[in-house]
């Protein structure tokens, strides 16, 4: 993943840094493209307690994970277009050089796993409330897409997924498999 700045001057990176101190809820996109770094340099410069990374080799197996934790809001965000898909994260397999979605969900389609070079928790703020996230970069820190912690009725945050989502990253930090 892209993660050198020497062709952002240092001095940006550091008024970058201060800014997502303190507005973490920045919007990362129109950032990324002003200043041009990715979305995720922009995530590694948020305030460190918000944040973390995994490998993107665990594309799979998170997945997986995620696919058994109910109603969450899954976002593509090309630049052009935002995709957002309310329901459950399909379970899939690996074919052909994809991770497939099963044809069976509204949801489907086949995921290029062995781009994703990298994999974010973000817990932030969005838009006047709380969020929590699992990122999928690719090798240019690139966004593939996003996966939201559902919400109940009240808007709240539903707490069984977002700590099923941290356990998939101390799981990670412990070495052992989710």
């Amino acid at each position: 993943m892209q993660q050198n700045h020497q062709e952002t001057p240092s001095s940006t990176i550091e008024a970058l840094k201060k800014q997502l101190a303190e507005n973490p809820g920045a919007s990362l996109e129109p950032l990324s493209r002003e200043h041009g770094l990715s979305v995720a340099q922009l995530i590694e410069l948020l305030p460190q307690e918000i944040w973390q990374r995994t490998d993107g080799s665990r594309f799979v197996d998170i997945m997986k994970a995620l696919s058994k934790l109910g109603k969450m809001t899954i976002i593509i965000n090309t630049g052009d277009v935002i995709f957002e898909y309310s329901g459950e994260v399909p379970n899939g397999g690996i074919a052909y050089g994809y991770y497939n979605l099963s044809p069976k969900s509204p949801l489907h389609g086949h995921l290029k796993h062995e781009s994703c070079k990298a994999i974010y928790l973000v817990e932030r703020p969005f838009m006047n409330t709380q969020t929590v996230s699992i990122q999928f970069a690719n090798a240019e820190g690139k966004i593939m897409f996003k996966v939201y912690a559902g919400r109940d009725e009240e808007r709240k945050l539903l707490p069984d997924q977002v700590e099923a989502m941290r356990k998939i990253f101390r799981t990670d930090a412990l070495g052992a498999s989710a």
